[in-house]
């Protein structure tokens, strides 16, 4: 009775076993290689610095325009040094504290949401290559001028190359530092 009216309908396509209702496959998690990582770290460093440079270039910016209207008497202080000396510290300390929230903030926030796909995948390879480092980093008590610690936390590995040509340094590193001692 209600079919007749068009209150029930029914589709005897949703009944038929020809086709499932629902996708019984578990979806394909896309992963992340080696050197699709590396790239994405690479091009984290640039945002990172880019934006580091175009914040403190701002921050910068802001501390002249206040600097500039800030009348100066000679005879006075500020905290206790020269006034032209502590508005320029003021100006270098905006100019520092812009290029770390460019840097760590905003570099950061821009990477992730460029990236927001391959962001789980990316802190976990991340998460393994920093335990790898860890692991084969070498002991930087030993290190003097001839024998420097070849890059502690592996900031400057892009590429599978340069994993391999740190993992020789580390090596030579190692060998030196007890032959040497």
């Amino acid at each position: 009775m209600l079919r007749s009216i068009g209150i029930l309908k029914t589709s005897m396509r949703a009944f038929s076993t020809a086709r499932p209702l629902f996708n019984t496959q578990t979806p394909v998690v896309p992963t992340l290689t080696w050197n699709e990582y590396f790239q994405k770290k690479k091009e984290r460093s640039w945002i990172n610095t880019s934006s580091g440079i175009t914040t403190s270039f701002l921050s910068t910016t802001a501390a002249w325009a206040y600097i500039s209207t800030v009348t100066i008497d000679p005879t006075l202080t500020m905290f206790g040094m020269d006034p032209l000396m502590a508005l320029f510290g003021g100006m270098m300390l905006s100019t520092a504290t812009g290029y770390m929230v460019g840097a760590s903030i905003i570099g950061d926030l821009v990477f992730s949401l460029k990236n927001r796909a391959h962001m789980p995948e990316f802190v976990n390879k991340e998460k393994i290559f920093l335990e790898r480092i860890i692991k084969n980093r070498p002991d930087p008590s030993k290190s003097n001028v001839a024998n420097p610690v070849p890059d502690y936390y592996g900031e400057k590995i892009f590429c599978l190359k340069d994993y391999k040509k740190w993992l020789k340094d580390c090596n030579t590193y190692k060998t030196r530092s007890h032959t040497f001692l």
